[in-house]
């Protein structure tokens, strides 16, 4: 956290380290905290889909599921069918079942996406 807040001193503008920040307090046990460092990243940048993606995983660790997923599927927009090749990999690595890899956002993988933010699994990293 020192070298998140360290770099955020340094350029506060700085989107990587805030989404950094932000995951690392959801995972550290304070995702209210990281909400707000995930919401400064969206207003920063409203087109990237690693913002969307930080806030959504956030959202379904707080038990927020709808809006989660929706977050989700923006980044899925932003980012197109290389994220989408990424949520399938790590859903199916997680256990979900999404079906092909193929890039394809429908089906199987929304329904997978559903199932893992309603268990708040970490879809942001590997396994």
């Amino acid at each position: 956290m020192a070298d998140f807040d360290a770099a955020l001193v340094f350029d506060p503008s700085h989107t990587l380290a805030i989404l950094n920040r932000a995951l690392t307090l959801s995972l550290m046990g304070q995702p209210e905290l990281g909400l707000i460092d995930a919401d400064r990243a969206v207003s920063m940048t409203p087109d990237g889909a690693a913002a969307q993606a930080t806030r959504a995983q956030i959202l379904a660790v707080l038990g927020r599921s709808s809006e989660a997923v929706a977050g989700f599927e923006t980044a899925i927009t932003l980012g197109g069918d290389e994220l989408v090749n990424a949520y399938q990999r790590r859903l199916i690595a997680l256990g979900y079942d999404a079906g092909l890899v193929d890039g394809d956002y429908g089906g199987r993988t929304k329904v997978a996406l559903e199932a893992c933010v309603a268990d708040a699994c970490n879809l942001l990293q590997d396994p």
